[in-house]
C-alpha cells in the first residue's frame, strides 16, 4: 500500500497505479480531501449488499452525487463458512471487480468496516468453544486489510484488542467515527471497554 501526502485540504483528486514494465494501467480513482472550513457534506452509506443481485446496481447510482466519501457498513463480501485466506481473498477481488462497485469506488473515497460476512459467518457467540476461531478471524482481518485502505493509528492499535475502530475529521462540519463490533465481540458484549472509552474521550473532545 502507499500512503499519499502532504495533499491540499478540499481539493479533488484523480490517481491511477501504472505497471511499468508492462504499462499495464489501473482505472483512475477520484477522491476528495477533507476540507478545514466548515461546509455541506454530502456522502452515502450502505451495508450488507446481499448475495442475490450481486451486479449492485444501487451503487451506480451514487456515482452522480459527487459525494464526499461512501461508507461501506459490512457484509460487503459473503465468505464462505470456514475459509481460509485464499478463500476471503478471491470473495474480495471478486467484490471489488464488480463493475458497480468499481464504478463507485472509482468515483469517491470509500470508508469501510466489516461484518459478519467477511469472516465467512463465524458463530460469535461459541466462538470460545470452536479452536478454529482464531485463525479463520486471523485470516479474514488480514484479507480485509489488504482489500480495504486503512489507516490505522498507534492510539487504536494499542488501546485494546481490536485496531479497526477509528476516527476521521471533516474540519468543523462533522467527525466521524467508526467502531468495531467483530474483532473484541464475545458472548456478554460488542466491543471492549478499551474502545467504549476511547470512543467517550473522542465524543467529548469532538467539536
Amino acid at each position: 500500500k502507499t500512503e499519499l501526502k502532504d495533499l491540499e485540504a478540499d481539493t479533488p483528486y484523480s490517481i491511477y497505479a501504472l505497471d511499468v514494465p508492462t504499462n499495464v494501467r489501473s482505472y483512475v480513482t477520484r477522491f476528495r480531501t477533507a476540507p478545514v472550513a466548515s461546509r455541506k457534506l454530502v456522502f452515502g452509506i450502505s451495508g450488507s449488499l446481499g448475495k442475490t443481485n450481486p451486479k449492485w446496481g444501487m451503487l451506480k447510482n451514487a456515482t452522480g452525487e459527487k459525494l464526499d466519501f461512501f461508507v461501506l457498513g459490512g457484509n460487503t463480501i459473503y465468505a464462505p463458512i470456514g475459509a481460509g485466506a485464499a478463500n476471503y481473498s478471491a470473495a474480495w477481488n471478486k467484490a471489488l471487480s464488480s463493475e458497480n462497485l468499481r464504478t463507485l469506488t472509482g468515483s469517491t473515497s470509500v470508508i469501510a468496516t466489516y461484518a459478519d460476512g467477511e469472516a465467512g459467518d463465524i458463530a460469535w457467540a461459541t466462538a470460545g468453544s470452536n479452536p478454529f476461531f482464531p485463525v479463520q478471524l486471523a485470516a479474514a482481518n488480514e484479507q480485509f486489510e489488504r482489500a480495504i485502505p486503512l489507516k490505522l493509528s498507534n492510539e487504536t492499535r494499542s488501546a485494546g484488542v481490536s485496531n479497526h475502530f477509528r476516527a476521521l475529521s471533516f474540519g468543523p462540519t462533522a467527525d466521524l467515527f467508526v467502531l468495531d463490533t467483530r474483532m473484541e465481540r464475545n458472548s456478554s458484549q460488542l466491543v471492549s471497554n478499551d474502545q467504549i472509552q476511547w470512543l467517550k474521550d473522542r465524543l467529548s473532545a469532538s467539536q
